[in-house]
């Protein structure tokens, strides 16, 4: 699969929902993960040559998803929420043949 075809939002939305209870039930907590994850931790993650780096990766987004809302992010996950989804990104980007881990 392309870099374009991994970071399609729709794709992610689609993934995210189907993932977590919370984020389905969140329209807007879906779209704005789906967003960050294909503009902004997505890419980082393929440019991560290390696999330290690529926890940091996952250690950004789980913060993300966890931290309190803002006005800017008007939605917190729960710890095992925000785990599950890490989880089913990284089982469905190895799906795809990417090595997320």
């Amino acid at each position: 699969m392309n870099r374009p075809e991994l970071l399609d939002e729709a794709r992610w939305r689609e993934a995210l929902s189907a993932a977590s209870t919370e984020v389905s039930e969140d329209p807007i907590a879906c779209e704005l993960l789906a967003y960050r994850l294909a503009g902004q931790y997505l890419p980082a993650l393929f440019s991560a040559r290390r696999p330290e780096d690529r926890q940091r990766v996952w250690n950004a987004l789980w913060s993300y998803m966890t931290l309190a809302p803002t006005k800017a992010k008007p939605f917190v996950l729960s710890s095992p929420a925000a785990d599950g989804l890490i989880a089913a990104v990284q089982e469905e980007l190895g799906r795809l043949g990417v090595d997320a881990v």
